[in-house]
């Protein structure tokens, strides 16, 4: 992370309104920004890893190094296992709950992996 800058944190498709005709396309509106936050731009990218049409639109490809993956990696980390506590033991919708339990499992298993200290 070299700067933070405001990152909207919950951009994907039905928060971004459009206008226009097909091929002519442009933003009209991004709505639902109340978990904006300072963070490093591509923190953006956490919802968005497997797009490439998503970054080439934003402007700035993600950091295609192992760095950078495993930046992202951490990234995805937090909010899964936050999401996980929150819908188990807050909301108590206990299967989404174990669902976020679960991701959180699978990335813990993907950064153990990384064999990182």
């Amino acid at each position: 992370m070299k700067q933070p800058v405001l990152v909207h944190n919950d951009l994907w498709a039905a928060n971004v309104l459009v206008h226009g005709e097909p091929g002519k396309m442009s933003i009209a509106a991004v709505i639902d920004g109340d978990r904006s936050m300072y963070a490093d731009r591509e923190y953006e990218a956490i919802l968005n890893t497997d797009s490439a049409t998503f970054h080439t639109g934003y402007g700035r490809l993600i950091d295609p190094l192992a760095e950078g993956q495993t930046r992202r990696l951490a990234y995805r980390l937090l909010p899964s296992y936050f999401n996980a506590y929150v819908h188990q033991h807050q909301v108590d919708q206990p299967e989404d709950g174990r669902i976020f339990e679960e991701h959180t499992t699978a990335l813990l298993s993907q950064w153990k992996q990384l064999g990182l200290r």
